[in-house]
């Protein structure tokens, strides 16, 4: 079917058009389509999910460069509506995760337990919000879960819980008594992302 509708362009967008004017003509036969069509979804939804990304990873497969280079391109030209929607895609997974609002006061009360220094490398940087236990590995946005940390380390630490990194930075760069090694070098921090 799809091989015709690519080879048959007009002839499908004509009668789709056609078969969509019929469907609104008669708005009882358009209402039980359209109740069909969502029972249909909500019955074979993981199912259909299933099918779509085994499509897409195949389709990744026989060109993952071509598909990087395309995303590449839309996020050079789309710059700010990328950056919106990260912010947005971000606030919609720290809501659905976190049942309390760190707010300002919070925020400054972990600031003061670590005395403004990252919870790291104890260094003297601007620090950001990090989780112990990372969101994408199902921690939650509560004050319970959050340390401050200065952008090398919580960049590096990606989705490692707390324990799994500071593990990693002792293996990596021993007890750290002479400052942040991710601040020391930081030409390695930019090549060897894990």
């Amino acid at each position: 079917m799809r091989l015709w509708r690519e080879r048959n362009r007009d002839a499908w967008n004509r009668y789709h058009r056609e078969y969509q004017a019929e469907l609104r003509s008669d708005p009882a036969r358009y209402q039980r389509k359209l109740d069909y069509h969502k029972a249909y979804y909500r019955a074979h939804r993981e199912e259909m999910i299933a099918r779509q990304r085994a499509r897409y990873r195949a389709r990744y497969q026989s060109d993952a460069e071509g598909i990087r280079r395309v995303k590449r391109d839309y996020r050079a030209r789309h710059r700010d509506n990328t950056r919106l929607r990260g912010r947005i895609a971000n606030h919609r997974r720290r809501s659905r995760v976190g049942a309390e609002f760190l707010t300002a006061a919070l925020w400054y009360a972990i600031l003061e337990t670590q005395a403004h220094l990252c919870a790291y490398c104890r260094c003297e940087v601007p620090l950001e919000i990090e989780h112990k236990i990372p969101l994408a590995r199902g921690g939650t946005h509560v004050p319970e879960n959050i340390l401050a940390a200065c952008r090398p380390c919580n960049l590096r630490k990606g989705t490692k819980t707390d324990a799994e990194f500071r593990k990693w930075l002792a293996d990596q760069f021993g007890n750290g008594e002479d400052g942040c090694p991710l601040h020391r070098n930081p030409e390695q921090f930019e090549t060897d992302k894990e």
